[in-house]
């Protein structure tokens, strides 16, 4: 990946950003080989190619370690994947954050709340569990579906680095159920 970028102004920057990453897939190894076959998975190796512009709005106090300030940012991938189905394809992003400082410095917190869809979505994914065991994991409906999740996350500061606990539930979603928890170290960008 490589990242360009020209400041407009203090607050505004544009961005150009390529991708090329080399991607092999293959079958949950947990699935019988009846049921790979219904599913038409297969192995795949390919390349994907992409080109992303971006434009952001930033008025954080610290890059890094933000204790106030905002930060906005919209971009459009646009890239051909290689491989069994080679298509081309696009993805936009919009990212919105707002930053306040804590009641301390040890302790802070998070909320948060994702959007996304796909269109002309022709593939399978592995991730997904079909209506049954004996169903492919192909959902014709999954186009005309935003999925959307929320959550929390609490953030501590230690003298390694801060730690990250994160915890999401799906909205609106009867594909998945439950909350999923995420632990990371280290400031997210």
């Amino acid at each position: 990946r490589v990242n360009v970028g020209k400041g407009l102004s203090k607050y505004v920057r544009l961005n150009l950003s390529g991708k090329v990453e080399y991607i092999e897939t293959s079958p949950n190894s947990d699935l019988s080989p009846e049921y790979i076959k219904a599913s038409k998975y297969y192995d795949d190796k390919y390349w994907l190619y992409s080109l992303t512009p971006s434009i952001s709005y930033d008025t954080r106090n610290n890059r890094f370690d933000p204790t106030k300030g905002e930060f906005f940012k919209f971009g459009v991938e646009v890239g051909y994947a290689t491989g069994e189905e080679a298509d081309y394809f696009a993805n936009t992003t919009f990212e919105a954050r707002k930053y306040h400082r804590g009641f301390n410095d040890v302790l802070g917190g998070v909320i948060f709340f994702d959007i996304g869809r796909a269109w002309n979505y022709k593939g399978i994914d592995q991730g997904y569990i079909g209506n049954g065991a004996d169903k492919p994991n192909y959902d014709e409906k999954f186009p005309d579906d935003f999925a959307m999740s929320a959550g929390v996350g609490l953030r501590i500061n230690t003298p390694m680095g801060p730690l990250r606990f994160d915890f999401g539930w799906p909205i609106g979603s009867d594909r998945r159920s439950g909350m999923e928890f995420y632990f990371n170290m280290g400031q997210s960008f």
